[in-house]
């Protein structure tokens, strides 16, 4: 849980998330990847108790975390309904699908190439790791900022 949530990345790239407590940063992280393997569905409601098992955070960080969530709009918390995953209509998933392959061309067209062999061997033995480890073949972008991109 030590790279930046994907939830909380900002315009200057240092992230939102840099700013919070480090047990908040990673319960939104731990969310991000629960949603994004699909542990955590839209519209399912987010429970502090089971987040707090779940995640072993205290109550006050599992808060932290969702109103820093509902701050960025991937949580929604009605009055009185508790929180949950924002649902987003096929217009918006466009929209953000056609934001991610722009950043893409643009990290892919920033980098120096060709990348240097020892950058390289970092990239591919982080990869066989996840795979190994947790089943997850995608290295996330903001990795990729921190060890193999130098800015």
């Amino acid at each position: 849980m030590g790279k930046k949530s994907s939830f909380a990345a900002s315009e200057s790239g240092t992230g939102v998330c840099a700013a919070l407590p480090a047990p908040v940063q990673a319960v939104i992280e731990a969310i991000e990847m629960d949603v994004i393997r699909g542990r955590i569905l839209p519209r399912n409601r987010l429970i502090e108790d089971h987040l707090m098992e779940d995640y072993a955070a205290k109550r006050h960080v599992v808060r932290a975390a969702l109103a820093q969530l509902q701050r960025l709009g991937v949580v929604v918390k009605p009055p009185h309904l508790g929180a949950h995953i924002r649902r987003f209509d096929a217009q918006s998933l466009r929209d953000l699908y056609h934001l991610r392959a722009v950043l893409h061309r643009a990290a892919v067209a920033s980098m120096p190439l060709p990348v240097a062999p020892d950058r390289l061997m970092q990239v591919r033995h982080a990869a066989h790791h996840r795979t190994a480890v947790g089943g997850v073949r995608e290295i996330p972008v903001e990795w990729m900022w921190v060890h193999v991109i130098p800015l």
